[in-house]
């Protein structure tokens, strides 16, 4: 389930993450008491793709749609909620006078979308927001920055998962980003197909836990010892699905037999992961094979 717990609801609300055009629009139709209703219309330029945030931009938008009934006290509390940088009774309170502040408008707007993990061609309508336009102006960058995201992951995950031929595809992408990411990006990679992630936070809106293999340094930390790691962490884990590193010595088939000789049925795979600059002995003209 998407949670919005792991949101800076009172920044988001404020336009702290908001193109400065976008709030200084919201602030004219507020001022001018101007409020037009106006359908916003969100496509993509690229062929097809597997959309992807739609769910989260509405969590998104069910609780940053509206506006403060006193903008100037909202944005004078919010610079003192800034300012306390560890959790305290007076961050509390600061949060709840902003809540008390704070006119959520959610249902005065329309929402119309396709659903996450639906193909979409360049072009096509994904999401239709519909309502008075100063309501909604402050969110537009965030869901586009949303959308843009997990599509592409989701996109770009389908194709691995494609080109697998039915294998399952496990997501280690946590280690290439920044780690706040994991909860959306999880989401996002299961949207295009992947069957497993590698951390529990990954998993978090999916309600899965993360699976993995064996790190080189617990190799290591065993004196080089494969076949020991990988009874190690049997003896330790026994539920989970042994799948043992064979490329530490860069002899990946002995790593593999050697493995498979000790454990017999308990192996449940392998994985190479020869260096770049490396070659494995069984294929000694070909490096990071």
């Amino acid at each position: 389930m998407i949670s919005y717990s792991h949101l800076p609801i009172h920044a988001i609300r404020l336009g702290f993450y908001s193109d400065t055009y976008f709030t200084r629009a919201k602030h004219i139709l507020t001022k001018d008491k101007h409020h037009p209703t106006i359908t916003h219309q969100v496509f993509q330029k690229k062929g097809r793709v597997i959309i992807c945030g739609l769910n989260e931009t509405k969590t998104l938008l069910k609780i940053c749609v509206g506006y403060y009934k006193d903008y100037s006290l909202a944005k004078k509390l919010f610079t003192q909620f800034q300012s306390l940088n560890h959790p305290s009774t007076a961050i509390s309170k600061l949060s709840k006078k902003l809540d008390q502040l704070w006119v959520n408008q959610y249902s005065k707007i329309k929402v119309k979308s396709l659903k996450d993990g639906q193909a979409a061609k360049a072009k096509e309508p994904v999401m239709h927001i519909i309502g008075d336009y100063s309501l909604f102006a402050h969110l537009e960058n965030l869901y586009l920055g949303i959308l843009a995201r997990r599509t592409q992951l989701a996109t770009n995950t389908h194709a691995l998962v494609k080109a697998a031929n039915d294998k399952p595809v496990l997501s280690f992408a946590n280690r290439s980003d920044y780690f706040l990411n994991q909860e959306g990006d999880g989401y996002a990679i299961n949207i295009g197909g992947a069957k497993a992630i590698s951390t529990n936070a990954m998993g978090s809106w999916i309600n899965k836990s993360g699976i993995g293999t064996i790190p080189h340094a617990l190799i290591v930390a065993y004196n080089g010892n494969i076949t020991k790691a990988a009874a190690k962490f049997h003896q330790y884990f026994p539920k989970q699905n042994v799948i043992s590193l064979v490329d530490f010595h860069n002899d990946c088939l002995k790593g593999a037999l050697d493995t498979a000789n000790q454990l017999g049925k308990k192996l449940w795979g392998v994985r190479l992961d020869t260096a770049a600059n490396q070659a494995d002995i069984s294929t000694p003209n070909h490096k990071g094979v």
